[in-house]
C-alpha cells in the first residue's frame, strides 16, 4: 500500500464534512478548526443581485491578502482603463536628423508598458525580435549613424523599482523586479547553474540569458537532494550591479535554472538596442545611457511608436499567472492617470479614492502595492468581496474581468483542481499565498442557481502550508454544493 494513502484518508477525515449546510455553518465550522485558533480569519460571501452579505466571519477585519489583492488592482484598472488600452512606447530623437545622420540623442520613451520584450505573450514581439523591428524601421528611414547615445527614459513613473515594504529577500528575484517607466523582458534575467550530482557540492554558474555584462554574482549555492526543489535566492536590490545568490538547489545532472530581476531595466534596453544598431551598421558614438544620467536637453521628436497588447490580455496574464511586474506597473498607471504622481503610493490612494467614490467602504484598508507582495498590505473580505460584486455589473469589464480569473477545473493555477465536483467550470478564483498568509476571492453560483462574490482570507494559522490549501479548497467546493 502507497504510503500516501493513509495521509490522504487523513486529511479526508480531518476536514470538516460541510456538504448539506448553509453558507454560514460551513463558513462557522471551518473557522472553528484546530488550524484557525490562534489565527486572524476574514470571510464574507456578498449576494450579487441582492447586494446583502448572505454568510460571513469578522468581514471586516483586515488581512494579508497576498496575491487575491491581485483582483482588486486589474478590476480597478479594467474599470478606469477600459479592456482596450493599451501601453505605448515611443522612439524618438532630439538634436537634427538629415542625411541619415543623427546629430543628438536616440530615446526610448516608455509609458510603463509592463509587456515590452516579454517571451510570455503571444501578441507582443519577444526582445530580440522587438529589437530587430526597430533597427529595420531605423534603417528604412535612412538613418546611419548617432552622433550621441541611446538613451532608456522611464521617466513615466518614479524611479524607485522595488515598494518600499517588499522584503530583502525578495528583491533580487524574479517576483521582486517592480515596475519601471521603461521595463524590458519584464524585468527578468535566467541564471543557469551546471551541477555535478553529488549532494553538499557547490554549484557552477554556466550562463546568463539575456547576458548582462557588468553584472557581478557571488554564487554560494550548493546542491540538496534531489527532490528539495529549488531554495535559491538572489540577493540584490534595484540598480545594484553585484548579486549574492544564497541556498540550495536540486543534485542532478544537466543545468537548473532560476530568475533574477534586472537592477535597471531602462540601461539595459538601451544598451541591447545600441548592440543591435552597431551590429547593424549603424554607429553609435556616446555610450548609453538613461533619463537619469542625461538631463533632457531640447525638443523631443517622434520616430516609431510601440503597443502592447490590450489591458484585456495584460490583466489575463496578471491573474492566471500571477505576475507581479503586471500588476505594479497597473497601480503605477492608476496613480499616473487618477493620483497626484506615477508613484505606487500615489497609486494606492487613487486606487481607494476611486471605490470609495463608488460606495464601498474603505475604512481600515492598506493597500501597499500591486501585486499583493507585501506584509503591509491590509484588507478585509468584505472589502475585496464589494469590490468584486461592483466590477460584476460593469458590463463593459465584466467579461474581461472574469474570463482572466482562473476557473475551477478549466484555467490558470486552478486548472487541476476541484475535478469532477460542483466547483468545476463554476468557480473563479484568484489565490494567493504568502507566507502565513493564504487567501481566495472570487465568483461562484450556488446550488440555488445564485451568483456570489466572496473573499476567504487566513492568516497566522496552526497547520502547514499543504493542509490549510486542502482545508480551504473542501471549503470553496462545498460553496458551490
Amino acid at each position: 500500500m502507497s504510503r500516501l494513502f493513509p495521509l490522504f484518508c487523513f486529511l479526508l477525515i480531518s476536514l470538516p464534512l460541510l456538504t448539506g449546510q448553509s453558507f454560514q455553518q460551513k463558513i462557522d465550522r471551518f473557522a472553528d478548526g484546530y488550524s484557525l485558533r490562534q489565527g486572524n480569519i476574514s470571510i464574507c460571501i456578498i449576494d450579487i443581485a441582492e447586494n446583502q452579505v448572505i454568510a460571513d466571519h469578522r468581514a471586516e477585519r483586515v488581512a494579508v491578502p497576498a496575491s487575491a489583492l491581485k483582483l482588486i488592482t486589474t478590476g480597478t484598472a479594467l474599470s478606469l482603463f477600459g479592456p482596450d488600452f493599451r501601453f505605448p512606447t515611443e522612439l524618438q530623437y532630439d538634436g537634427t536628423l538629415a542625411g541619415g545622420r543623427l546629430n543628438g540623442n536616440l530615446w526610448i520613451k516608455g509609458f510603463g508598458d509592463p509587456t515590452l520584450g516579454s517571451a510570455d505573450l503571444d501578441d507582443t514581439p519577444i526582445g530580440d525580435a522587438l529589437l530587430q523591428e526597430w533597427v529595420s524601421a531605423l534603417r528604412q528611414k535612412g538613418l546611419k549613424a548617432i552622433t550621441g547615445a541611446v538613451i532608456g527614459d522611464g521617466s513615466h513613473y518614479d524611479s524607485q523599482g522595488a515598494v518600499r515594504s517588499w522584503q530583502w529577500a525578495d528583491l533580487g528575484n524574479y517576483y521582486g523586479a517592480g515596475a519601471r517607466g521603461l521595463n524590458w523582458r519584464e524585468n527578468t534575467y535566467t541564471l543557469y547553474f551546471a551541477r555535478t550530482g553529488r549532494v553538499g557540492d557547490q554549484t557552477r554558474i554556466a550562463r546568463l540569458d539575456p547576458d548582462i555584462p557588468w553584472l557581478e554574482f557571488v554564487n554560494e549555492v550548493k546542491q540538496a537532494g534531489a527532490r528539495t526543489g529549488d531554495q535559491a535566492y538572489i540577493f540584490g536590490g534595484p540598480y545594484a550591479d553585484k548579486r549574492y545568490i544564497r541556498g540550495t538547489i536540486p543534485a542532478g545532472s544537466g543545468l537548473f535554472d532560476i530568475d533574477g530581476s534586472i537592477p535597471d531595466p531602462p540601461y539595459f534596453l538601451a544598451y541591447q538596442l545600441t548592440q543591435a544598431l552597431k551590429a547593424a551598421g549603424i554607429t553609435v558614438e556616446k555610450a548609453p545611457s538613461t533619463y537619469q544620467q542625461t538631463p533632457v536637453s531640447g525638443q523631443r521628436r517622434h520616430l516609431l511608436r510601440h503597443q502592447s497588447p490590450p489591458l484585456a490580455t495584460i490583466v489575463e496574464r496578471t491573474n492566471y499567472r500571477s505576475v507581479n511586474l503586471y500588476a505594479e506597473a497597473l497601480l503605477k498607471e492608476i496613480g499616473r492617470q487618477r493620483g497626484d504622481e506615477s508613484s505606487t503610493e500615489a497609486g494606492a490612494d487613487a486606487l481607494l479614492a476611486y471605490w470609495a467614490d463608488r460606495g464601498v467602504s474603505t475604512e481600515g484598508i492598506q493597500i501597499a502595492d500591486g501585486s499583493g507582495l507585501s506584509n503591509s498590505n491590509a484588507v478585509s473580505a468584505r472589502f475585496l468581496a464589494e469590490v468584486l460584486r461592483k466590477i460584476s455589473l460593469d458590463d463593459k469589464v465584466y467579461g474581461a474581468f472574469k474570463s482572466s480569473i482562473p476557473l475551477a477545473g478549466r484555467t490558470g493555477s486552478l486548472s487541476g483542481k476541484f475535478k469532477g465536483s460542483a466547483a468545476e467550470g463554476n468557480l473563479y478564483a484568484k489565490s494567493g499565498t504568502l507566507g502565513g498568509a493564504r487567501s481566495y476571492a472570487g465568483y461562484f453560483t450556488g446550488a440555488n442557481g445564485r451568483a456570489y462574490a466572496f473573499a476567504v482570507l487566513v492568516n497566522n494559522y496552526n497547520s502547514s502550508g499543504g493542509s490549510m490549501r486542502l482545508q480551504l479548497d473542501r471549503l470553496l467546493q462545498s460553496f458551490c454544493e
